[in-house]
């Protein structure tokens, strides 16, 4: 068993940082036609701001070759296929703000305090989905205009409330905690009925099991025979599965007759194409958006089925592979190999649970910014280094 944690001893820095999460869509406004999020994106700026003046902020040899190499080859292919740089500017400048802010945050306090406040944050978005979801038989509608039976919470869909949550589930199943903050979650979670919640699931529970064989057997193999029944009992999900039959048969777009599966198709067809065509390169930050518009005729794109979610390229993993080729491939390895190896019992559980956010991304959602995913992969890397520090004192301590 995982001892208990004393949430209090955090500064006002690392109680904001995990709120930051679930603000995308209750703070979103359009200014000049960039969508904005009033409540996390000025935390940010301001935090960077302050870190950056004070000479708080600081970047390893590693950090700097990879955000360098990204730059330059960001530049230099839009330079070539006459790329809009604004949209590789827009993404950069972004990511930088939110690392380097939250890479200082996670080493000033305590991660896993961190992560045990993200928990909470969590847990009062579920009560408030479960208030949401028995409102709506009556016709009233809190913080949505969904009347649908689903939860959705805080969030505009419910898949983007299972990738605000499902960590939170994973990490308190990791540590075995099967209180009332488990289960509200988890019930929370599977009462958005999505087909991306399960699939996550699965995957995340195949991925932790692998390298125990029988435990992996006895697990994941009923998992994975439960998960195809619900495939094929609930319309939602079997459409889906059976638009996918019918374009892995055919390989044509225009026979897809499910909006989500044509938009993962459609944008996979673009990343693949990038990948390619750069060598596995990539066409750098913001690139997919201006290559999926120049590859499908724009009539297509503005009268149908074409466009969907091609900004964010539908889902992350999608994205990655469009705009940062083998290097963002090769940093979304790592990341999974990393969690894996710590040792540290405590790091370990909240690298994990951090790791499922991106399995969940990897079928629904792809920006780089939103939902947390630069505080999940800064916490993976800042507890990696840590458990590292950690097993290295250890060792000296018996010399």
């Amino acid at each position: 068993m995982f001892e208990k944690i004393d949430k209090k001893n955090l500064n006002t820095w690392g109680k904001i940082l995990p709120l930051t999460i679930f603000t995308k869509e209750i703070g979103m406004v359009n200014l000049g036609g960039i969508q904005f999020d009033i409540i996390s994106y000025p935390f940010f700026m301001v935090a960077f701001s302050i870190f950056l003046l004070t000479g708080k902020l600081s970047i390893n040899k590693k950090e700097a070759i990879i955000f360098l190499w990204i730059l330059v080859a960001s530049i230099i292919v839009d330079m070539v296929m006459d790329f809009p740089l604004v949209l590789f500017f827009k993404q950069y400048i972004p990511i930088i703000l939110m690392y380097f802010a939250i890479k200082y945050i996670l080493m000033s306090n305590n991660p896993i305090y961190i992560f045990e406040r993200y928990i909470d944050y969590a847990v009062i978005a579920a009560v408030i989905g479960l208030v949401q979801l028995m409102l709506k038989p009556m016709g009233i509608l809190l913080l949505t205009d969904y009347a649908g039976f689903f939860v959705d919470s805080v969030a505009l869909e419910p898949s983007h409330y299972v990738v605000m949550v499902l960590s939170a589930v994973f990490y308190l199943y990791l540590k075995k905690e099967f209180s009332w903050k488990f289960w509200i979650l988890l019930v929370t979670v599977l009462l958005t009925f999505k087909l991306t919640a399960l699939l996550s699931i699965i995957l995340f529970f195949i991925i932790i099991n692998m390298r125990q064989y029988w435990k992996f057997l006895i697990i994941t193999i009923p998992i994975v025979y439960a998960g195809i029944y619900f495939v094929n009992t609930i319309p939602e999900f079997s459409d889906r599965i059976n638009a996918a039959l019918v374009y892995v048969e055919g390989g044509n777009l225009q026979d897809i007759r499910n909006m989500t599966t044509f938009s993962f198709f459609s944008n996979l067809d673009i990343a693949t194409n990038n990948f390619i065509n750069t060598y596995g390169l990539g066409v750098g930050l913001g690139g997919h958006e201006t290559t999926y518009l120049r590859n499908f005729d724009f009539h297509l794109v503005q009268d149908s089925w074409y466009g969907l979610n091609y900004k964010s390229a539908h889902a992350l993993t999608i994205r990655i592979i469009s705009e940062l080729g083998i290097l963002g491939i090769f940093i979304f390895f790592m990341l999974f190999y990393k969690s894996m190896k710590i040792k540290d019992m405590d790091y370990k559980a909240v690298a994990l649970a951090s790791l499922g956010h991106f399995i969940t991304k990897s079928f629904k959602l792809g920006s780089y910014f939103d939902y947390g995913t630069i505080f999940f992969l800064v916490m993976i890397i800042v507890l990696t280094r840590l458990d590292k520090k950690k097993r290295k004192e250890k060792k000296g301590s018996f010399i």
